[in-house]
């Protein structure tokens, strides 16, 4: 072969070995030198104006010493409106004003400088994305990943962020993770915690120490078997806190031996340690919320156990064993999981009473003191009926005579015309009408009587006369007759509409009394 030939079948590998070469290197970032260069004093994420538009935050941290990633991510509903974390089990979150703290960090973000473009320089600013099928125990420069998205799940802003800035408070590394270039920007990260206890309401019951008004104490122990437990009492004592002395007392107490009750009373020169009771109340309105867990299938909001959750081998009765809760069999009630460290029942003055059972304690806290223990805690809340007797109800009329007896005794008394204020005097009587003879019939010529003034037409009556002195009238109490119903000069002038049948003017209306005396 001649050289020449050789020289041509030399550079034609070495041409494709180039352009094998490009097609497998790496792909680069979107966004080139001189792009990077300009993205300096520019915002980062233009189209992010509005923090309320935030629909769902995800947080990835990558713990360098464990090797493992922490993942936290707070999403709204989009039908309820109401912010749960999905990361724990859907724990509602007291996440509306902390949400929009942390989206207001990419609204306006503005880039501050360029600190590299190289990829390799990603340890060394702390931007390395973290990615749980790369990293491993012991790597290094690994930044949190933060992805905000809205409600149509589209990506508002994401950001990788890493060290902060020497000398220079508030600043931080920081990149998109689809590009190489590391930016420096102004960032505060606290309201970018992983941690669960700052996205909820960690005041567990809500309550004030004030507003109970009863303790239940219920001291048992459980004897462990390889899946279940059987249940030893102790005792069950019900104390009330009387808010006028201040004072603790016993409602019942009853001592088990085996599966015999015995009723008990306090020994003659002891009284209940109101002191440690009182502890108990603050204690009960300090309990805070650590973690929680999602609550098995199969048990219900009582926190009885259906036939589902007692089959053998069910991962979750194993997780509710490790964590000190045991089905048990209540004469009764069913199955019920009870705690290893038996239970409290807390009665409000408004009638609520919750029902918290306590399990292990989380970890090894034993030189943790006898306060601050974190201990697993299965609550649940119901109403003390005991609290709200039932109304009596009257029985319900079988016939038709029933039903009228009962509206009868619904009637209010007839009035009688006598004057419940002063029963030594009647009520004058109102004169009757005169009756209207038949058309064709003769009239006696009689004298006319009188026309009383009440009997006379409004407008037309002139004023009432001095009763007679054998029957003076009094003066009209104001409580029984308000300024207007009666007229002046001592005499009450019945309502009408002027024929002179006041009885047929008020039918059907409360007749005003009004009181005369002698």
């Amino acid at each position: 072969m001649k050289e020449p030939q050789k020289t041509g079948i030399f550079a034609a590998i070495a041409l494709v070995a180039l352009v094998a070469a490009l097609l497998s290197q790496p792909q680069r970032s979107t966004v080139d030198t001189s792009g990077a260069k300009a993205m300096v004093g520019k915002e980062l994420f233009p189209e992010f104006t509005d923090p309320l538009a935030a629909s769902s935050l995800s947080l990835v941290k990558f713990d360098e010493g464990l090797g493992t990633l922490a993942e936290f991510e707070v999403r709204k509903d989009t039908q309820s409106g109401l912010w749960t974390i999905p990361s724990h089990a859907g724990y509602p979150a007291d996440a509306t004003t902390q949400m929009r703290d942390a989206a207001t960090l990419f609204v306006g973000m503005k880039v501050l400088g360029l600190a590299s473009e190289s990829r390799e320089d990603h340890v060394l600013y702390g931007v390395v994305e973290p990615d749980v099928n790369r990293l491993k125990v012991g790597d290094q420069g690994v930044g949190m990943l933060v992805r905000i998205k809205d409600s149509k799940d589209k990506d508002l802003a994401s950001l990788v962020v890493g060290k902060e800035i020497a000398n220079q408070p508030g600043r931080r590394f920081v990149r998109v993770p689809s590009q190489d270039a590391t930016f420096d920007v102004q960032i505060n990260t606290t309201p970018l915690t992983t941690e669960f206890g700052k996205w909820i309401e960690k005041d567990l019951l809500n309550l004030s120490s004030f507003d109970i008004a009863e303790l239940g104490i219920r001291d048992y122990s459980i004897v462990k078997t390889e899946d279940r437990g059987l249940l030893q009492k102790l005792y069950d004592a019900d104390l009330a806190f009387d808010s006028n002395t201040s004072k603790w007392n016993v409602k019942s107490w009853v001592a088990y031996q085996g599966r015999e009750a015995s009723p008990q009373q306090i020994p003659p020169g002891q009284v209940l340690n109101d002191s440690r009771l009182n502890d108990v109340k603050n204690a009960l309105d300090q309990l805070e919320i650590v973690d929680v867990d999602r609550k098995p299938v199969g048990l219900s909001a009582d926190l009885k156990a259906d036939k589902d959750i007692l089959s053998e081998k069910n991962a979750d009765l194993l997780s509710l064993n490790e964590r000190g809760f045991y089905p048990i069999e209540v004469p009764g009630t069913g199955t019920e999981i009870l705690s290893t460290s038996g239970e409290l029942l807390v009665t409000l003055n408004d009638g609520v009473q919750y029902v918290l059972r306590f399990g292990n304690l989380i970890g090894d806290q034993t030189g943790a003191g006898g306060s601050g223990l974190n201990r697993r805690l299965m609550l649940t809340a119901k109403l003390d009926e005991a609290r709200f007797p039932p109304p009596e109800l009257q029985p319900l009329p079988e016939t038709i005579e029933d039903l009228k007896k009962l509206e009868q005794a619904a009637q209010p008394p007839a009035f009688s015309g006598e004057n419940p204020l002063a029963p030594e005097a009647a009520a004058p009587a109102t004169p009757a009408a005169p009756a209207t003879p038949a058309e064709g019939t003769p009239v006696p010529e009689a004298p006319a009587p009188e026309t009383p003034a009440a009997d006379k037409p409004a407008g037309d009556a002139p004023a009432a006369e001095a009763p007679a002195a054998d029957k003076p009238a009094a003066e009209t109490p104001a409580s029984e007759a308000p300024a207007g119903d009666a007229p002046t000069g001592g005499e009450a002038k019945p309502e009408g509409d002027g024929s002179g049948n006041a009885a047929a003017a008020n039918s059907g209306n409360n007749v005003k009394l009004v009181a005369f005396q002698p």
